[in-house]
């Protein structure tokens, strides 16, 4: 994937041979570049723009920005949307067809009861399995210790029911050691995952990394 960014000379590259880093060490610019993608993230216009193979891609469908380490557990709403999606197709193909039919006919069955019983004319909405489903609060569980494991685990998802994507992580190397984050490369590389990793300032260069820097000045290396 390429994204151009307002301010840079060259796009920024993503591929599966290798992990694009961009330090930021202008404040403004970076404030700048980060905003601009929330907002295109969130539907607005915006003049970051991502492409693959030559083909314009609207960022809110191709870029998952993360931002938030400190209570990532996943939960993204997008996603949750998606996932119950595939279960409600799933309960309606011919292998969950009739199981399905008849637990809604079981459940509509039982509501009538239940106000019989009242003794008093109740109305209510007539069950759908999308209703059901958003009704027992789905999660996702990402049962691991680490960070990059739960990041892994959650990437994983997103492709699963959303597709390929860009994942933009902002200073993600704030919170994890360069052992681990040495590993979490390595495992996005061998899964072919197009991952885009930006801070305010340089860490280590690990084997993996293709990195750019945007220094005080706006001057490029």
């Amino acid at each position: 994937m390429k994204l151009w960014l307002e301010g840079l000379q060259q796009p920024l590259i993503t591929d599966s041979e290798g992990v694009t880093t961009l330090v930021i060490e202008n404040q403004k610019f970076m404030l700048n570049v980060l905003s601009d993608i929330y907002a295109q993230c969130n539907g607005e216009t915006g003049r970051a723009v991502l492409s693959s193979n030559d083909k314009s891609i609207d960022i809110n469908n191709g870029i998952d920005l993360l931002t938030d380490f400190v209570t990532f557990d996943g939960n993204r709403k997008g996603l949750l949307t998606k996932i119950l999606h595939a279960m409600e197709k799933t309960a309606n193909d011919e292998v969950y067809f009739q199981r399905t039919h008849k637990l809604m006919a079981e459940l509509e069955c039982y509501m009538n009861d239940l106000a019989m019983e009242q003794e008093v004319d109740l109305a209510y909405e007539k069950l759908s399995l999308n209703n059901l489903l958003k009704a027992v609060g789905v999660k996702v569980i990402i049962d691991y210790n680490k960070l990059v494991e739960r990041l892994f685990a959650y990437m994983d998802l997103v492709r699963r029911f959303e597709g390929e994507k860009l994942f933009l992580l902002v200073n993600l190397r704030s919170f994890v050691s360069v052992e681990d984050m040495e590993l979490f490369m390595q495992t996005v590389v061998a899964h072919g995952l197009q991952v885009l990793l930006v801070d305010n300032q340089a860490c280590p260069l690990l084997p993996l990394e293709r990195r750019r820097i945007v220094d005080m000045d706006l001057c490029e290396i």
